[in-house]
Protein backbone atom coordinates (compact mmCIF):
# COMPACT_ATOMS: atom_id res chain seq x y z
CA UNK A 1 0.00 0.00 0.00
CA UNK A 2 1.31 3.46 -0.81
CA UNK A 3 0.27 6.95 0.20
CA UNK A 4 0.11 9.96 -2.07
CA UNK A 5 0.53 13.25 -0.24
CA UNK A 6 1.64 15.55 -3.04
CA UNK A 7 5.28 14.58 -2.68
CA UNK A 8 5.50 15.05 1.07
CA UNK A 9 7.83 12.57 2.75
CA UNK A 10 6.95 13.55 6.32
CA UNK A 11 5.24 10.93 8.47
CA UNK A 12 4.20 13.20 11.33
CA UNK A 13 0.70 14.68 11.22
CA UNK A 14 1.60 18.09 12.67
CA UNK A 15 -0.63 20.18 10.43
CA UNK A 16 -3.03 21.04 13.26
CA UNK A 17 -0.43 22.44 15.65
CA UNK A 18 0.35 26.00 16.56
CA UNK A 19 3.86 27.11 15.51
CA UNK A 20 5.14 26.93 19.11
CA UNK A 21 3.76 23.42 19.56
CA UNK A 22 5.24 22.33 16.25
CA UNK A 23 8.68 23.56 17.32
CA UNK A 24 8.41 21.53 20.53
CA UNK A 25 7.68 18.40 18.53
CA UNK A 26 10.68 19.11 16.33
CA UNK A 27 12.92 19.29 19.40
CA UNK A 28 11.67 15.95 20.71
CA UNK A 29 11.95 14.21 17.37
CA UNK A 30 14.94 12.11 16.34
CA UNK A 31 17.42 14.14 14.30
CA UNK A 32 17.45 11.60 11.47
CA UNK A 33 13.74 12.15 10.77
CA UNK A 34 12.97 14.49 7.88
CA UNK A 35 10.51 17.07 9.20
CA UNK A 36 11.17 20.32 7.42
CA UNK A 37 7.45 21.22 7.21
CA UNK A 38 4.07 19.95 8.41
CA UNK A 39 2.38 17.19 6.46
CA UNK A 40 0.01 18.33 3.68
CA UNK A 41 0.87 22.00 4.10
CA UNK A 42 -1.93 24.25 2.86
CA UNK A 43 -3.64 27.56 3.57
CA UNK A 44 -6.39 25.75 5.45
CA UNK A 45 -3.80 23.98 7.60
CA UNK A 46 -2.07 27.27 8.40
CA UNK A 47 -5.35 28.91 9.38
CA UNK A 48 -6.32 26.03 11.62
CA UNK A 49 -2.86 25.93 13.18
CA UNK A 50 -3.32 29.54 14.33
CA UNK A 51 -6.75 28.74 15.77
CA UNK A 52 -5.84 25.34 17.20
CA UNK A 53 -7.05 26.22 20.70
CA UNK A 54 -9.81 28.72 19.84
CA UNK A 55 -12.03 26.87 17.39
CA UNK A 56 -15.78 26.91 17.82
CA UNK A 57 -18.51 29.23 16.69
CA UNK A 58 -18.53 30.94 20.08
CA UNK A 59 -14.75 31.25 20.21
CA UNK A 60 -14.50 29.03 23.27
CA UNK A 61 -11.20 27.20 23.92
CA UNK A 62 -10.77 23.49 23.46
CA UNK A 63 -10.44 21.04 26.30
CA UNK A 64 -8.10 18.93 24.14
CA UNK A 65 -5.90 20.83 21.69
CA UNK A 66 -5.21 19.44 18.25
CA UNK A 67 -1.72 18.44 19.30
CA UNK A 68 -3.33 16.05 21.79
CA UNK A 69 -2.36 18.07 24.88
CA UNK A 70 -4.94 18.87 27.56
CA UNK A 71 -5.68 22.58 27.60
CA UNK A 72 -5.86 22.79 31.41
CA UNK A 73 -3.87 24.90 33.88
CA UNK A 74 -3.89 24.27 37.65
CA UNK A 75 -3.93 27.22 40.03
CA UNK A 76 -3.59 27.07 43.81
CA UNK A 77 -2.87 29.37 46.73
CA UNK A 78 -0.23 27.04 48.14
CA UNK A 79 3.01 26.04 46.48
CA UNK A 80 3.00 22.40 45.40
CA UNK A 81 6.61 21.45 44.72
CA UNK A 82 5.85 18.24 42.85
CA UNK A 83 8.94 18.41 40.68
CA UNK A 84 11.23 18.61 43.71
CA UNK A 85 10.18 15.20 45.02
CA UNK A 86 12.82 12.58 44.33
CA UNK A 87 10.19 10.00 43.45
CA UNK A 88 9.27 12.02 40.36
CA UNK A 89 12.84 12.83 39.35
CA UNK A 90 13.17 10.09 36.73
CA UNK A 91 9.83 10.91 35.08
CA UNK A 92 10.53 14.63 35.14
CA UNK A 93 13.81 14.10 33.30
CA UNK A 94 12.15 11.89 30.68
CA UNK A 95 9.69 14.64 29.81
CA UNK A 96 12.18 17.50 30.09
CA UNK A 97 13.22 19.56 27.07
CA UNK A 98 16.35 18.31 25.32
CA UNK A 99 18.61 21.30 26.05
CA UNK A 100 17.75 21.23 29.75
CA UNK A 101 18.41 17.50 29.92
CA UNK A 102 21.81 17.87 28.24
CA UNK A 103 22.71 20.70 30.62
CA UNK A 104 21.79 18.61 33.69
CA UNK A 105 23.66 15.60 32.27
CA UNK A 106 27.00 17.42 32.00
CA UNK A 107 26.38 19.43 35.17
CA UNK A 108 25.80 16.30 37.27
CA UNK A 109 29.13 14.78 36.22
CA UNK A 110 31.02 18.06 36.61
CA UNK A 111 29.64 18.56 40.13
CA UNK A 112 30.51 14.97 41.04
CA UNK A 113 34.12 15.43 39.84
CA UNK A 114 34.60 18.68 41.75
CA UNK A 115 32.91 17.48 44.95
CA UNK A 116 34.76 14.16 45.17
CA UNK A 117 37.99 15.88 44.07
CA UNK A 118 37.55 18.38 46.91
CA UNK A 119 36.99 15.57 49.42
CA UNK A 120 40.09 13.79 48.18
CA UNK A 121 42.17 17.00 48.35
CA UNK A 122 41.01 17.81 51.90
CA UNK A 123 41.21 14.31 53.42
CA UNK A 124 44.44 13.07 51.81
CA UNK A 125 47.99 14.29 51.68
CA UNK A 126 49.70 14.88 48.35
CA UNK A 127 52.31 12.33 49.32
CA UNK A 128 49.68 9.57 49.15
CA UNK A 129 49.21 9.99 45.40
CA UNK A 130 51.47 10.08 42.42
CA UNK A 131 50.87 13.00 40.05
CA UNK A 132 48.44 14.84 42.37
CA UNK A 133 50.10 18.01 43.62
CA UNK A 134 47.31 20.58 43.20
CA UNK A 135 43.55 20.79 43.66
CA UNK A 136 42.97 20.80 39.90
CA UNK A 137 45.05 17.64 39.54
CA UNK A 138 42.86 16.04 42.24
CA UNK A 139 39.74 16.91 40.21
CA UNK A 140 41.30 15.52 37.03
CA UNK A 141 42.33 12.33 38.85
CA UNK A 142 38.72 11.97 40.09
CA UNK A 143 37.43 12.35 36.53
CA UNK A 144 39.86 9.75 35.21
CA UNK A 145 38.84 7.36 37.99
CA UNK A 146 35.06 7.80 37.68
CA UNK A 147 35.20 7.33 33.90
CA UNK A 148 37.51 4.31 34.43
CA UNK A 149 40.01 5.77 31.93
CA UNK A 150 43.11 5.74 34.11
CA UNK A 151 46.03 6.93 31.97
CA UNK A 152 48.53 5.72 34.59
CA UNK A 153 50.16 9.07 35.31
CA UNK A 154 48.06 9.51 38.47
CA UNK A 155 47.47 6.76 41.03
CA UNK A 156 47.40 6.18 44.83
CA UNK A 157 50.59 5.02 46.50
CA UNK A 158 49.02 3.36 49.56
CA UNK A 159 46.06 0.98 50.00
CA UNK A 160 44.33 3.44 52.33
CA UNK A 161 44.36 6.07 49.60
CA UNK A 162 42.50 3.72 47.23
CA UNK A 163 39.31 3.63 49.32
CA UNK A 164 37.89 6.95 48.12
CA UNK A 165 38.72 6.32 44.42
CA UNK A 166 37.03 2.90 44.65
CA UNK A 167 33.91 4.49 46.19
CA UNK A 168 33.89 7.11 43.44
CA UNK A 169 33.93 4.34 40.79
CA UNK A 170 30.90 2.66 42.39
CA UNK A 171 29.12 6.02 42.53
CA UNK A 172 29.96 6.65 38.86
CA UNK A 173 28.47 3.28 37.90
CA UNK A 174 25.22 4.25 39.61
CA UNK A 175 25.20 7.60 37.80
CA UNK A 176 25.85 5.90 34.47
CA UNK A 177 23.02 3.44 35.06
CA UNK A 178 20.62 6.27 35.96
CA UNK A 179 21.45 8.40 32.93
CA UNK A 180 21.42 5.41 30.57
CA UNK A 181 17.91 4.63 31.81
CA UNK A 182 16.78 8.22 31.19
CA UNK A 183 18.31 8.32 27.70
CA UNK A 184 16.85 4.95 26.73
CA UNK A 185 13.41 5.92 28.05
CA UNK A 186 13.45 9.10 25.98
CA UNK A 187 14.60 7.30 22.84
CA UNK A 188 12.02 4.53 23.26
CA UNK A 189 9.21 6.88 24.26
CA UNK A 190 6.19 6.37 21.96
CA UNK A 191 4.89 9.89 22.58
CA UNK A 192 5.98 11.31 19.18
CA UNK A 193 4.22 8.38 17.49
CA UNK A 194 0.82 9.87 18.29
CA UNK A 195 1.47 12.35 15.49
CA UNK A 196 1.66 9.49 12.99
CA UNK A 197 -2.14 9.16 13.25
CA UNK A 198 -3.83 11.59 10.89
CA UNK A 199 -7.38 12.73 11.77
CA UNK A 200 -9.76 14.58 9.49
CA UNK A 201 -9.91 18.29 10.24
CA UNK A 202 -13.70 18.28 10.22
CA UNK A 203 -16.29 15.70 11.20
CA UNK A 204 -19.62 14.97 9.55
CA UNK A 205 -23.19 14.09 10.48
CA UNK A 206 -25.15 12.24 7.84
CA UNK A 207 -28.11 9.92 7.48
CA UNK A 208 -26.87 6.35 7.35
CA UNK A 209 -28.25 4.20 4.54
CA UNK A 210 -27.81 1.06 6.64
CA UNK A 211 -29.42 2.12 9.92
CA UNK A 212 -31.60 5.03 8.69
CA UNK A 213 -30.47 7.19 11.59
CA UNK A 214 -28.11 10.12 11.95
CA UNK A 215 -24.47 9.13 12.28
CA UNK A 216 -21.58 11.24 13.55
CA UNK A 217 -18.28 10.30 11.91
CA UNK A 218 -14.68 11.35 11.67
CA UNK A 219 -11.89 9.46 9.98
CA UNK A 220 -8.27 8.64 10.65
CA UNK A 221 -5.38 6.79 9.05
CA UNK A 222 -2.08 5.35 10.28
CA UNK A 223 0.83 7.02 8.48
CA UNK A 224 3.24 4.28 9.62
CA UNK A 225 1.46 1.86 7.33
CA UNK A 226 3.76 -1.11 8.02
CA UNK A 227 3.52 -0.75 11.81
CA UNK A 228 -0.13 -0.96 12.94
CA UNK A 229 -0.97 -0.39 16.59
CA UNK A 230 -1.41 -3.49 18.76
CA UNK A 231 -4.53 -3.98 20.94
CA UNK A 232 -6.06 -0.80 19.54
CA UNK A 233 -9.14 0.54 21.31
CA UNK A 234 -11.20 3.61 20.46
CA UNK A 235 -13.19 5.72 22.90
CA UNK A 236 -15.42 8.69 22.10
CA UNK A 237 -16.60 11.19 24.72
CA UNK A 238 -18.78 14.29 24.79
CA UNK A 239 -17.62 17.21 26.94
CA UNK A 240 -20.16 19.88 27.96
CA UNK A 241 -19.58 22.96 30.08
CA UNK A 242 -22.97 23.66 31.59
CA UNK A 243 -23.80 26.00 34.49
CA UNK A 244 -20.18 26.19 35.57
CA UNK A 245 -19.65 22.43 35.57
CA UNK A 246 -17.78 20.26 33.09
CA UNK A 247 -19.64 17.05 32.34
CA UNK A 248 -18.37 14.10 30.33
CA UNK A 249 -20.56 11.56 28.56
CA UNK A 250 -19.60 8.36 26.76
CA UNK A 251 -20.53 8.08 23.10
CA UNK A 252 -20.91 4.51 21.88
CA UNK A 253 -18.57 3.81 18.97
CA UNK A 254 -20.01 1.64 16.25
CA UNK A 255 -17.50 -1.00 15.23
CA UNK A 256 -18.45 -3.36 12.41
CA UNK A 257 -14.97 -4.89 12.73
CA UNK A 258 -11.70 -4.29 14.52
CA UNK A 259 -10.24 -0.98 13.30
CA UNK A 260 -7.89 -1.47 10.36
CA UNK A 261 -6.25 1.93 10.50
CA UNK A 262 -3.68 1.34 7.76
CA UNK A 263 -6.64 2.26 5.55
CA UNK A 264 -8.70 5.44 6.11
CA UNK A 265 -11.04 4.33 8.90
CA UNK A 266 -14.25 6.09 9.91
CA UNK A 267 -15.02 6.31 13.61
CA UNK A 268 -18.81 6.43 13.86
CA UNK A 269 -21.39 7.10 16.53
CA UNK A 270 -25.07 6.54 15.81
CA UNK A 271 -27.25 9.30 17.22
CA UNK A 272 -30.00 7.08 18.59
CA UNK A 273 -32.66 7.94 21.18
CA UNK A 274 -30.30 7.18 24.06
CA UNK A 275 -27.39 9.18 22.63
CA UNK A 276 -26.33 12.30 24.60
CA UNK A 277 -25.95 14.08 21.25
CA UNK A 278 -29.62 13.79 20.25
CA UNK A 279 -31.02 16.47 22.55
CA UNK A 280 -28.13 18.84 21.81
CA UNK A 281 -28.54 18.58 18.06
CA UNK A 282 -32.31 18.96 18.20
CA UNK A 283 -32.21 21.98 20.49
CA UNK A 284 -29.18 23.59 18.86
CA UNK A 285 -27.41 24.14 22.19
CA UNK A 286 -24.18 22.36 21.25
CA UNK A 287 -22.26 25.62 20.93
CA UNK A 288 -23.96 27.29 23.92
CA UNK A 289 -22.75 24.48 26.17
CA UNK A 290 -19.22 24.56 24.69
CA UNK A 291 -19.71 21.12 23.23
CA UNK A 292 -16.63 19.14 22.28
CA UNK A 293 -16.43 15.57 20.99
CA UNK A 294 -13.16 13.93 22.06
CA UNK A 295 -11.81 10.83 20.30
CA UNK A 296 -9.17 8.80 22.11
CA UNK A 297 -7.04 5.98 20.73
CA UNK A 298 -5.17 3.60 23.02
CA UNK A 299 -2.80 0.88 21.89
CA UNK A 300 0.76 -0.40 21.84
CA UNK A 301 3.72 0.16 19.57
CA UNK A 302 4.43 -3.10 17.67
CA UNK A 303 8.20 -2.49 17.80
CA UNK A 304 8.72 -1.70 21.49
CA UNK A 305 5.45 -2.76 23.11
CA UNK A 306 5.11 0.66 24.78
CA UNK A 307 1.63 1.99 25.41
CA UNK A 308 0.52 4.83 23.12
CA UNK A 309 -2.32 7.34 23.30
CA UNK A 310 -3.70 9.69 20.67
CA UNK A 311 -6.45 12.27 21.31
CA UNK A 312 -8.31 14.54 18.97
CA UNK A 313 -11.40 16.72 19.33
CA UNK A 314 -14.12 18.43 17.34
CA UNK A 315 -15.92 21.59 18.44
CA UNK A 316 -19.18 23.10 17.23
CA UNK A 317 -18.25 24.52 13.84
CA UNK A 318 -16.24 21.41 12.94
CA UNK A 319 -19.31 19.17 12.62
CA UNK A 320 -20.87 19.49 9.16
CA UNK A 321 -24.42 18.30 8.54
CA UNK A 322 -25.40 16.28 5.46
CA UNK A 323 -21.82 15.79 4.32
CA UNK A 324 -19.77 12.62 3.83
CA UNK A 325 -16.06 12.05 3.31
CA UNK A 326 -14.62 11.79 -0.18
CA UNK A 327 -13.32 8.34 -1.04
CA UNK A 328 -9.50 8.37 -1.10
CA UNK A 329 -8.88 4.62 -1.47
CA UNK A 330 -8.08 3.27 -4.91
CA UNK A 331 -8.00 -0.44 -5.71
CA UNK A 332 -5.18 -1.86 -7.88
CA UNK A 333 -5.79 -1.66 -11.61
CA UNK A 334 -3.94 -3.36 -14.44
CA UNK A 335 -0.41 -4.29 -13.40
CA UNK A 336 -0.62 -2.45 -10.08
CA UNK A 337 -0.16 -4.54 -6.94
CA UNK A 338 -0.88 -2.01 -4.20
CA UNK A 339 -3.91 -0.23 -2.85
CA UNK A 340 -3.40 3.53 -2.95
CA UNK A 341 -4.55 6.16 -0.45
CA UNK A 342 -4.62 9.72 -1.74
CA UNK A 343 -3.88 11.80 1.36
CA UNK A 344 -4.09 15.01 -0.68
CA UNK A 345 -7.90 14.63 -0.51
CA UNK A 346 -8.04 13.05 2.93
CA UNK A 347 -9.83 16.05 4.51
CA UNK A 348 -12.24 16.66 1.62
CA UNK A 349 -16.00 16.17 2.01
CA UNK A 350 -18.93 16.15 -0.36
CA UNK A 351 -22.66 16.81 0.15
CA UNK A 352 -24.67 13.72 0.91
CA UNK A 353 -27.76 15.02 -0.86
CA UNK A 354 -27.76 15.77 -4.57
CA UNK A 355 -28.72 19.39 -3.97
CA UNK A 356 -27.48 21.26 -0.91
CA UNK A 357 -27.87 25.01 -0.63
CA UNK A 358 -26.04 25.52 2.64
CA UNK A 359 -23.97 23.62 5.17
CA UNK A 360 -25.32 23.71 8.70
CA UNK A 361 -22.84 23.67 11.52
CA UNK A 362 -23.92 23.43 15.13
CA UNK A 363 -23.99 26.85 16.65
CA UNK A 364 -23.49 28.62 13.31
CA UNK A 365 -24.51 28.47 9.65
CA UNK A 366 -21.83 28.74 6.98
CA UNK A 367 -21.86 28.71 3.20
CA UNK A 368 -21.71 25.51 1.21
CA UNK A 369 -18.04 25.74 0.23
CA UNK A 370 -16.09 22.52 0.65
CA UNK A 371 -13.63 22.52 3.54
Amino acid sequence: MSYNAEGSADIYATEYMEPAEYEKVMERTCAICSESKPLLDSEVAKTEAQEAKQLGAGGYPRLVSRSGETNVTHQDTRSRMILSQTGFCFHVLIGMRAWKLCFLFFLSYAVAYFVIGSILWVTHDVSEFHGVQTYWEAVVFTGYTMTTVGFGNQYPKHPEASILPLCSVVFALLMDAFWLGVIFARIASPRPLRHTILFSRKSVLYLSDQTSCSTFACRMVNLRVKYPWIDLSIKMSLALFDAGHLRMYDLQVREDAQPFIDLPWEIRHEVTNDSPLLELLDSGTFNAKRGEIIVELNGQDPLTGNCMKKRFSYCADEILRDYTFVNVLQAPEGDEKEYRVNLANFHDMEPQAAKVEEVQTYGTVSGGSRQ
